[in-house]
C-alpha cells in the first residue's frame, strides 16, 4: 500500500478552513458537493464513505442534515487527520482505519454511500495486483454492484486511467460517453440512474456541474482528466 499517495486528496471540510484554504480548488470539492445537494436530500441520512480521506463530503453532508456516518480510510497519515477533525468537531462519524473490503457483505444499511474515485485503483491500492485490465474492469463493476444490497443511493465517480496511470487507459478513447456506457451497462439490474453531473468552467475559471446533455457529454481536453469524470447518482433496485 502507498500510504502517502493520497495525503491529503480532499481539502479540509469547510468548517475547518482558514481563509486562505478556501482557494484550494484542485479537485473542486465544493462544486461537486453543490451538484450532489441538488439531487440528494441528506436530512437524517446514515452515510458511508469508502475512501473518505479528510472527510470533506461526510462533514458537508452532516452540515446539510445527515444524522451519522461511517468512513473508511486506509492511509495512516490521512486516518490521523480525519480522526483529528472528528474529535475537534465531536462529529457523529465512525472512522474505520483500513481499506473497505468489497468482498465482505456488510450487514449494515446506509441511505447514501460515497464511492468517489476509488474503483479505478483496483489492483493498486486494493485488490489483486496480478489482475489484468479486462478482469479489473469487471471487478470495478462488481465492487459497485455489491453495494446495492445495503445502500439506497450511491454517489460515484471513477477515473479514466487504471491505477491513475495515464499509460493504462480504461477506455479506448478516454471519453465520458465510454465511461457512461460502461457504468450503465455494467450496473443494469443493480442500480437505477437518478442523475449524471458533468463539469463546466466559465471564462473566469469557476467550475460548476450540470446535468448530462448532448453537448456536455463530449470530451473536454481543456478541463483536464479529473474534471471530465462524471458524477453518477444512482438508486439501488435491490435494497429492501
Amino acid at each position: 500500500m502507498k500510504a502517502n499517495k493520497h495525503f491529503p486528496y480532499h481539502r479540509p471540510p469547510n468548517r475547518f478552513l482558514a481563509a486562505d484554504d478556501a482557494r484550494i480548488k484542485k479537485y473542486q470539492e465544493d462544486a461537486r458537493f453543490a451538484f450532489m445537494i441538488t439531487q440528494v436530500d441528506f436530512t437524517r441520512n446514515r452515510l458511508l464513505d469508502i475512501g473518505c480521506n479528510t472527510g470533506f463530503f461526510l462533514f458537508e453532508a452532516l452540515d446539510h442534515g445527515a444524522a451519522s456516518a461511517v468512513g473508511y480510510e486506509g492511509a495512516p497519515q490521512t486516518q490521523e487527520l480525519m480522526a483529528h477533525y472528528i474529535e475537534l468537531a465531536e462529529a457523529p462519524i465512525t472512522l474505520q482505519r483500513h481499506y473497505y473490503d468489497f468482498r465482505f457483505s456488510d450487514a449494515d444499511r446506509y441511505d447514501v454511500v460515497f464511492l468517489l474515485n476509488v474503483v479505478h485503483h483496483f489492483g493498486d491500492d486494493y485488490g489483486n495486483p496480478e489482475t489484468d485490465l479486462a478482469s479489473a474492469k469487471q471487478k470495478m463493476l462488481d465492487n459497485i454492484n455489491v453495494l446495492a444490497s445495503h445502500c439506497q443511493t450511491l454517489i460515484f465517480q471513477m477515473g479514466f486511467n487504471w491505477h491513475g496511470d495515464i499509460t493504462k487507459p480504461i477506455f479506448s478513447h478516454g471519453t465520458k460517453a465510454e465511461m457512461i456506457a460502461f457504468i450503465r451497462s455494467g450496473t443494469h439490474g443493480f442500480w437505477k440512474e437518478r442523475a449524471i453531473g458533468v463539469a463546466d468552467k466559465d471564462s473566469e475559471g469557476n467550475v460548476s456541474y450540470h446535468l448530462l446533455d448532448e453537448a456536455n457529454i463530449l470530451r473536454r481536453d481543456d478541463l483536464g482528466e479529473f474534471l471530465n469524470r462524471p458524477i453518477f447518482i444512482m438508486d439501488s433496485v435491490g435494497i429492501l
